[in-house]
């Protein structure tokens, strides 16, 4: 809700981005859902984008109500939320500039409901804090992959790609003139480039033992405020994976009925 929130203030939700048009990519599930035209009664009807974002915040609300308890249903819910959320999140990419990635953590946590018993609640959690883990490394290999991590001007490059209309609008602004620092001393943009880098590699541990995973979510935290400050990239959506790694440490026989 919190993070509707920020993106409501921004103009960035169905409701009130009013689109003209939408952006379709080489995607199977993307093009499987425009078959349905969604998009085209999105564009025409107000009604309809109100809808959607009111679903949106409604479905975790009603979420937490059928975990909470405990009723029969919990499982259906789980499955329309991630699947809801994974249209909204196509529909909101396809309209806006926004990333699909934003979303990414409303397609995985939820599944943490679906189990009817505490054994499977135990290895769903697990698991998807599994995949959360190897998202942060991944992307870590990615830069080593590609040899991002080696250019020196690789972090200098994607603040001026990043910020190059705020740049042009807002030239003496305090922030443009901190991007034209970071971008003139390539070094030191660099710096925050590698440090960013290991510390998506960091996750790693997080495979082998639970021991660390307090002070890889104190990484992660760091991470989005960094990337929120110098980036201007708000992934609120994704604080939900904190709390995977702040309670991965309680035993199995915690969850035993």
């Amino acid at each position: 809700m919190l993070s509707f929130g920020w993106y409501f203030y921004y103009g960035l939700t169905l409701s009130k981005v009013n689109p003209v048009l939408f952006v379709n990519r080489l995607d199977f599930t993307r093009n499987i859902l425009m078959l349905t035209n969604l998009q085209g009664m999105l564009l025409k009807y107000f009604w309809l984008r109100v809808s959607f974002d009111v679903i949106y915040c409604l479905l975790p609300i009603l979420l937490a109500f059928a975990v909470l308890k405990e009723k029969y249903y919990t499982k259906w819910v789980v499955v329309v939320t991630i699947l809801y959320n994974m249209c909204y999140g196509i529909f909101m990419a396809s309209f806006t500039y926004i990333s699909l990635d934003l979303y990414i953590a409303w397609f995985y946590v939820p599944f943490v409901f679906y189990p009817n018993t505490a054994k499977g609640y135990y290895f769903s959690f697990h698991s998807i804090r599994i995949v959360f883990l190897l998202i942060f490394f991944t992307a870590g290999i990615w830069k080593i992959r590609t040899g991002a991590i080696f250019n020196t001007d690789q972090m200098s490059g994607i603040l001026l790609l990043q910020h190059k209309q705020y740049l042009a609008g807002n030239p003496s602004n305090w922030f443009s003139q901190l991007v034209y620092f970071l971008v003139q001393h390539s070094y030191y943009s660099y710096v925050l480039y590698l440090l960013g880098t290991i510390a998506e590699l960091a996750f790693i541990i997080g495979f082998f033992t639970k021991k660390y995973d307090k002070w890889l979510m104190v990484a992660f935290l760091l991470f989005f405020i960094a990337d929120y400050f110098l980036m201007r990239i708000n992934y609120s959506n994704w604080m939900v994976f904190a709390g995977l790694l702040y309670f991965s440490q309680l035993k199995k026989e915690k969850y035993e009925i």
